[in-house]
């Protein structure tokens, strides 16, 4: 049977924060990352398997910036609007895109950063939502002074309505990528991960993707490779990683059948 990679109350508590936030995100609400792929392969995997699938600690909001759009128009956008409604659930800026929430180990209780800074490292964690823009532009500093991170895929997402999802999450309308924009997605991130839990997850998502979209393979692959440079060398770098065989275990396969289904988009 699959076993999450992550087994302590983050996943649960990071669901339970997505369902919060979700009322007063303006429209429309982007997602990404981990719970991107959760609602994209869940019908599928959990008629498979018999459980959800494996949830992410963080949550990915993407936004439309794109280059022809006024500074003034931005600052009036839904990047400055879901910054402050964060702000205003408790979340602190964490570096230069991302909004942390502390909870404590003891009892997911949430705790201010001041009192996060009296506990031991051990005694709390965090739950991050992460900001991600469009297209990558300087001046977005001057809209809240924040700085998301840009990934240039998300443009698809935006302006071309093939390129994505609409699943309703906790009635909500939430866009989520399509497919085979995740997939290419996870690949182009996927040699950057210097983090070995990260470098994990992907894999497991890269084959929920593959396996469970209910998109065909050969398809998904054709679609990622016209968006990506490499494609095929970043296929071969997933395919080689050091972390296949522990994610093979996390999903219940065999290292073969994950490295097959890596395979199967290249086809």
């Amino acid at each position: 049977m699959p076993t999450p990679p992550y087994t302590g109350p983050e996943i649960r508590v990071s669901l339970d924060v997505l369902r919060k936030i979700l009322p007063g995100l303006p429209e429309p609400v982007v997602l990404l990352g981990g719970w991107g792929v959760r609602f994209v392969v869940n019908d599928l995997w959990r008629e498979a398997t018999g459980q959800d699938y494996f949830g992410s600690r963080d949550i990915d909001l993407g936004f439309h910036t794109p280059p022809g759009a006024s500074l003034e128009i931005l600052k009036d956008g839904n990047l400055p609007a879901a910054l402050r409604h964060l702000e205003t659930l408790g979340f602190t800026r964490e570096g230069m895109y991302s909004l942390v929430r502390y909870y404590r180990w003891e009892d997911d209780t949430p705790v201010t950063p001041e009192e996060a800074k009296r506990l031991l490292a051990p005694d709390y964690y965090m739950i991050t939502v992460d900001l991600i823009a469009s297209h990558e532009r300087r001046d977005l500093r001057r809209i809240a002074e924040f700085q998301p991170f840009s990934e240039p895929l998300l443009a698809r997402v935006f302006e071309e309505p093939a390129e994505r999802l609409e699943k309703r999450v906790e009635g909500r309308v939430v866009w989520v990528p399509a497919p085979h924009v995740l997939l290419a997605m996870k690949l182009v991130s996927f040699p950057e991960r210097t983090k070995d839990d990260k470098a994990l997850k992907d894999l497991c998502d890269m084959y929920a993707i593959i396996a469970y979209s209910g998109v065909p393979p050969a398809s998904l692959g054709s679609h990622a490779a016209s968006m990506t440079g490499d494609f095929q060398r970043l296929v071969l770098h997933a395919r080689e990683s050091e972390f296949l065989e522990q994610a093979a275990i996390h999903l219940g396969i065999e290292p073969r059948s994950l490295r097959d289904a890596l395979n199967a988009i290249m086809k």
